[in-house]
């Protein structure tokens, strides 16, 4: 299979002060780009035969480029990053994304994670992490969580897409990005019911992943990883500066 890595993105003004470096696929983390550590990983996988990153190719640190075995640029927002990518994959395999701010990321949870949406023959794979496991390593970095039924949980950086799903996923958060700022709309494309379950934590995992495979004619799942490094992310100027302190520990 293959995988490539999103590296597109600026980062907030305040953290561009802080470190004199305008991406953060860019910003140094013990002496490294923050890139290189979820890309050392992914090289590690086994099963993992071609690795790309998405990037503008100007930005791509030398050091780093004989380690991917391609490049792409950046699209102008996420879906079209990530067809960027898929313009390169040649297998018609599901493809591994990963993001580049997951200092912490392994191989092991990276495998981990492919050997589950396979187990399931998932179309499209979204990891997670329980708030009770981040607390548990990391008690106190700061997450977005989302209330569902079995409690509260935050995204991961590790996705699984096939191109067939990918396609049908883009032309759904196009029309979701066209209606966000109605709710009426909102409602007509992802059902009323399951809005409002969704504002109110009103729905469990599996309730979820029906909403989404029927949404996108696809099997799609969540994939719950033990590792609350596959969350362990960074946004913000204290996600970085919590991200040093941990390193310099290491």
């Amino acid at each position: 299979m293959e995988a490539f890595i999103l590296a597109g993105g600026t980062i907030p003004a305040d953290m561009i002060y802080a470190t004199g470096v305008g991406k953060k696929a860019l910003l140094p983390l013990s002496g490294k780009p923050l890139l290189e550590y979820p890309l050392s990983s992914l090289c590690m996988v086994p099963e993992i035969e071609r690795v790309g990153v998405v990037i503008d190719e100007s930005l791509m640190p030398p050091e780093l480029a004989g380690m991917a075995d391609w490049t792409a640029p950046e699209g102008t927002n996420i879906i079209k990053s990530i067809a960027s990518g898929m313009s390169k994959v040649e297998s018609e395999m599901p493809v591994l994304i990963a993001a580049c701010d997951l200092p912490l990321l392994s191989n092991k949870m990276v495998e981990e994670f492919i050997e589950a949406a396979r187990a399931r023959n998932l179309e499209m794979a979204y990891s997670y992490v329980s708030e009770k496991d981040s607390e548990s390593k990391f008690p106190g970095f700061s997450h977005t969580y989302v209330n569902l039924k079995e409690g509260r949980c935050c995204g991961g950086g590790l996705f699984l897409f096939s191109k067939s799903a990918f396609n049908k996923i883009g032309d759904l958060v196009h029309r979701l990005m066209e209606a966000r700022k109605s709710p009426m709309k909102m409602a007509g494309i992802i059902g009323f019911k399951t809005l409002m379950k969704l504002l109110f934590g009103g729905l469990n995992i599996a309730a979820l992943e029906n909403w989404a495979s029927d949404l996108i004619g696809a099997k799609a799942g969540a994939i719950q990883s033990p590792y609350a490094e596959v969350a362990f992310n960074i946004d913000k100027l204290e996600q970085y500066e919590y991200a040093r302190n941990v390193m310099e520990k290491l």
